[in-house]
């Protein structure tokens, strides 16, 4: 459904990363009791646990890459709105699209003004 919306939004962030946190303490538990008791079997002798960790680790990163990385929504303090944009659009450009001052974004915006283009 992600894919479809392009979106995370309505997701709480903070429980996927505690479900994330869980999984990574569940893991390490295990290790540390096969470690302090040298009985190694122990870490796989409980599939079921092992597995619902590993499940939860892996969907959990699925999920925070798709919020910070791959559906990361721009916020409006990080646009700057073009005035005398063509048609009625709303165009904006990234404050990121220039160089560190803004120069190049501010070029950008007064060949759109001057009606130069792109």
């Amino acid at each position: 459904m992600n894919y479809e919306r392009k979106s995370t939004e309505g997701w709480s962030i903070a429980v996927v990363i505690l479900d994330l946190l869980c999984g990574a303490l569940t893991v390490s538990g295990m290790f540390i009791v096969a470690f302090n008791y040298g009985h190694w079997i122990s870490f796989i002798h409980s599939p079921t646990r092992l597995g619902i960790a590993l499940f939860s680790i892996i969907f959990s990163t699925i999920f925070i890459i798709q919020h910070y990385v791959i559906y990361r929504i721009i916020s409006e303090e990080d646009t700057i709105p073009i005035i005398g944009a063509e048609d009625g659009e709303n165009k904006t450009l990234q404050a990121s699209d220039g160089d560190e001052d803004g120069k190049e974004t501010r070029d950008q915006e007064m060949k759109m003004l001057q009606g130069k283009g792109e």
